[in-house]
Order: structure tokens, then sequence, then C-alpha cells
């Protein structure tokens, strides 16, 4: 028997302004999906971690080592935040 995973449950609420347009854009692309608004817009901002310049950005900063453990999952400063990172799992 497989047993159920859990839905990520580190989930956050908030506010953001954003067009009309947009929010029109996530609303289809749910309904298209099948997921729910958040969902889409969780999983679509994960995308950004595929920016080379933003990764590159992110390793200068002086908090290098809380950002690898929160948005890395990773607890060692180690991280080569040269190159595009692959994130599975739940964040």
């Amino acid at each position: 028997m497989e047993f159920i995973k859990p839905k990520n449950t580190n989930k956050e609420n908030v506010s953001w302004k954003i067009s009309r347009r947009t929010k029109l854009i996530v609303e289809y692309y749910a309904k298209y999906t099948d997921y729910d608004e958040a969902e889409v817009v969780d999983m679509l901002l994960q995308n950004i971690l595929k920016d080379k310049p933003f990764i590159q950005w992110l390793g200068k900063r002086r908090s290098k080592k809380k950002i690898d453990e929160i948005i890395f999952g990773v607890d060692k400063p180690e991280v080569d935040l040269t190159e595009p990172t692959n994130i599975t799992g739940d964040i």
C-alpha cells in the first residue's frame, strides 16, 4: 500500500498587488492545470531559481548562509550559487 504524502504545509499568506491581466492569467492557468491559484503561483515562482544572474547575486549577499538554508534547504555554506539549482520536494 502506498501512503499519501502531505502537500507542502510550509505555506504563508502574502498580500501582493498584481495587474488584472496577471490575475486572469493565473486564474485561467489554474483552471487549465486543475491546481488552485496559490499552487500555480508557487510553482511558477520556483522558476526564478533558474535565473543565473539572480543566483549569482544571492551568492554575494551578506546573509548567504541563511539564504542557503531557507531557499535551497542546505545546512552547509558550500552550495555553489553560481549555477542554477534544481529544486525538488517541498519548499
